[in-house]
């Protein structure tokens, strides 16, 4: 197993196993098995990210993979162009994978893996996946700079911290927003200034409002990641999250929020050595951790009672339509007309349901599994034999255990972490 990034790792791991005699204790960033036991080849020091050759892509298909991104142009895909983040948020494996470090690419350095990548396909859209895409205001303002002189059109979406947005001034939006930046998506988390202090979420709700009705004005999609079931959360820290999360929306009209997602323990983040200080057990084998996802944690939250997990599970079923997710993933063209016309229908009992915690009736519920075991038959049927027995989710197991189905999919990414890609 390779441990840490793997560029450096896996390269000389492939070349020590084409020798006749691999000598794979002497590869760093390793766990082998030797004798039934573990051991471990030691730690290998980051790599320097701006070192880094561009991506071989005269080895990628990329006509196999036009169509099936979940970002939902033709020509899509994913980017890195740094990782790690410098906060501290006790749920976020960053401040112990990555040293609560930040390590950028250079604007310049991203213009040339983007042209080299458009040198093999014409990308339309791609989504950068760093945790902190603005911690360095003046790398994406020189980015956009440049994709804006040399004409790239490109349509990009990104992440950001609400500190480091609210730093930038409204003509440095503008240029963003003008070299094809069109969605960017924040961590918001909790409403609660009690769970925020508890966790080490640094969040300013005025900066956070600001923010929002700026990035609407320079015609940027705000999309605001939102949790629930943390550990101590009183119904009152509830009610603010989705107080919060309902005026985001009503004060701008291009934003939205992410499916409410209850928070997971991961290991390694102090959150989850909280959860094991109040007696909660954690998963002992890495088997049990790859089958964990937040749709199958909020239904075994094992420090919640039924009747609050129903709750958070009737929250986040509403939460997919409160808002236009699921108009804009529809699409405008005529086979998205019934999506279109639920969300339509079902919004104002989202809002509802959201506003005042309502979860009894759960009609939508009963549906919505419905259409997701459905999902789940369709993709076991064309799925290969060995993938095929993964499918089904089974129920998670009670007792204060993580478990749960595991992640599954259709060709193409129609499910993800068991809920419809068109919706979460």
């Amino acid at each position: 197993m390779v441990q840490g990034e793997g560029e450096e790792t896996f390269r000389e791991l492939v070349d020590a196993l084409g020798d006749p005699s691999p000598a794979l204790s002497r590869v760093p960033g390793l766990w082998l098995r030797r004798d039934g036991e573990l051991v471990h080849t030691g730690a290998r020091p980051v790599v320097s990210l701006n070192a880094l050759t561009p991506l071989p892509y005269e080895l990628v298909r990329f006509a196999d993979y036009e169509g099936r991104s979940a970002l939902g142009a033709e020509r899509a895909g994913f980017f890195e162009t740094g990782r790690g983040c410098p906060w501290t948020c006790h749920y976020c494996y960053n401040e112990r994978f990555h040293d609560a470090r930040w390590r950028p690419f250079k604007a310049e350095k991203i213009v040339e893996h983007l042209r080299h990548l458009r040198s093999f396909w014409d990308v339309s859209t791609l989504y950068f996946v760093d945790d902190s895409f603005f911690t360095d205001t003046k790398r994406p303002v020189d980015l956009a700079d440049t994709l804006l002189d040399e004409d790239f059109r490109l349509t990009w979406r990104c992440e950001g911290c609400v500190h480091d947005l609210a730093r930038l001034t409204d003509d440095e939006l503008a240029r963003i927003r003008r070299s094809g930046c069109d969605w960017i998506a924040m961590g918001v988390e909790t409403g609660s200034a009690r769970l925020r202090a508890t966790y080490d979420k640094r969040l300013d709700l005025a900066q956070l409002h600001d923010v929002n009705r700026r990035l609407g004005r320079a015609g940027i999609h705000a999309n605001f990641n939102i949790m629930t079931g943390f550990l101590g959360e009183e119904l009152d820290d509830l009610r603010a999250t989705t107080h919060l999360a309902l005026g985001l929306l009503d004060e701008n009209p291009r934003a939205t929020v992410q499916s409410f997602q209850a928070a997971v323990p991961y290991p390694g983040t102090r959150y989850a050595g909280a959860v094991e200080e109040a007696g909660f057990a954690l998963p002992a084998r890495l088997e049990d951790w790859q089958r964990t996802n937040p749709e199958d944690w909020m239904r075994s939250v094992p420090w919640l009672d039924a009747r609050r997990r129903n709750l958070l599970r009737s929250l986040f079923l509403a939460s997919l339509f409160v808002d236009g997710k699921v108009r804009e993933r529809a699409g405008a063209g005529p086979g998205g007309w019934p999506l279109r016309l639920l969300g339509a229908l079902y919004r104002p009992l989202a809002r509802l349901r959201i506003r005042h915690l309502i979860a009894a009736f759960p009609i939508e519920a009963i549906l919505f599994d419905a259409l997701l075991n459905r999902r789940y038959v369709r993709a076991a049927a064309t799925a290969s034999a060995p993938a095929a027995r993964t499918v089904l989710p089974p129920a998670g197991p009670q007792g204060g255990h993580l478990g749960g189905a595991g992640w599954a999919g259709e060709p193409g990414g129609t499910l993800r972490g068991g809920v419809p890609e068109a919706l979460a």
